[in-house]
């Protein structure tokens, strides 16, 4: 990327008749870099749980959760950082598709050969499980005080069989694909505005110090949203606040049900992922995409977005951010069944919509 504004080709590009749109990151996917630190990219809540039988004295440390795996990339990273610790009656997990439903994982429907859901169902009722496998939030407690800067855990356990599970925020693995090497690094936070502005600095910035401000109609366009293809994430560090704020409710008491577990009941933790997942939309249409959005604006540029197949949002509201949603559509046997997205998304009233045709 360093050499690229001195080509010919960029000058003539940003300069002379013709129009450049560039993507959001160095890949065809994605907006991250070498730049974005463990703690600015995606992110999940990810858990480890123990278990003990009471009475007795806990002293040990506690398990570092891994990282989620995902084939979207895979930069392991040292960065964690403690959410909560909870202690609790043993139970076991209850909550079908919890990596769907908690966006650990998203797969993309024109392309991935193992069975993708097309959606998650979401039912007036609800069959509940066993009582035994119910955790009552009266019954949950917060052992996190007890933990110390090392992760050892120093608790008095009560009589019974227990539960403790160590919930932590780590980066999702994601890294910009496919990139030339100077470019592989970290996908940013897709849910914090402050991680797209250091990205965004640190990406289009550079380039923008070499041709300065868009002049006129010729030249750099607009800024593009290519293709989501970096999966899921379902935290950043103000998940708790945003979540509160937009919901309504405090989430700490229901974090458990990210680990598949029943917190209250079966529904009530249907019904708490169910808002997860719509905080996770809001967050990315209103801090990444909107963002992105007011940023090009005050450069001079449009933002352009593929908004479809495995992203963490409705495709049709993220399409909806873009000045110009952009479809795909392949010929007969040389790629992808996207056609779908034609239809979806560029039909829009009174908007724009490109297409972009493939291996003809």
């Amino acid at each position: 990327m360093r050499a690229l504004p001195q080509s010919k080709e960029f000058r003539e590009a940003a300069n002379d008749k013709k129009e450049t749109t560039f993507n959001s990151g160095p890949g065809w996917t994605g907006s991250g870099g070498p730049w974005v630190k463990p703690e600015q990219a995606m992110q999940h809540l990810l858990s480890s749980a123990i278990e003990v039988k009471g009475p007795t004295q806990y002293d040990a440390v506690l398990p570092v959760p891994d990282q989620h795996p995902t084939p979207w990339g895979k930069m392991r990273t040292d960065f964690y950082e403690d959410v909560a610790v909870y202690a609790f009656p043993k139970c076991v997990p209850v909550i079908s598709d919890i990596n769907e439903k908690a966006l650990y994982d998203r797969y993309p429907y024109t392309s991935w050969k193992k069975g993708v859901k097309e959606f998650l169902p979401a039912p007036a009722t609800y069959n509940e499980p066993d009582a035994s496998n119910v955790i009552s939030p009266e019954d949950i407690i917060n052992v996190g005080q007890y933990l110390d800067s090392d992760g050892r855990l120093k608790w008095e356990v009560p009589a019974g069989e227990w539960t403790i599970v160590r919930m932590v925020r780590r980066a999702t693995c994601a890294s910009t694909r496919p990139a030339p090497k100077p470019g592989i690094g970290l996908e940013c936070d897709k849910f914090d505005a402050a991680a797209l502005d250091y990205h965004f600095a640190n990406y289009y910035g550079k380039l923008l110090k070499k041709v300065g401000q868009r002049k006129g109609e010729n030249g750099w366009k607009a800024v593009h949203i290519d293709s989501w293809e970096m999966g899921s994430q379902n935290w950043t560090k103000n998940f708790l606040a945003e979540f509160e704020q937009r919901r309504g409710y405090d989430a700490k008491p229901y974090l458990l049900a990210f680990s598949g577990r029943a917190v209250g009941s079966l529904e009530k933790s249907e019904r708490f992922l169910w808002d997860v997942r719509m905080t996770s939309q809001d967050l990315i249409l209103e801090n990444h995409a909107g963002h992105l959005k007011e940023l090009g604006h005050k450069h001079g540029f449009e933002l352009s977005i593929e908004p479809y197949d495995m992203n963490p949002t409705a495709d049709l509201d993220l399409g909806a951010v873009a000045d110009v949603p952009m479809c795909e559509f392949w010929s007969a046997g040389y790629g992808f069944k996207s056609s779908f997205s034609c239809i979806g998304i560029g039909d829009r009233p009174g908007g724009r919509w490109s297409a972009i045709t493939i291996n003809m």
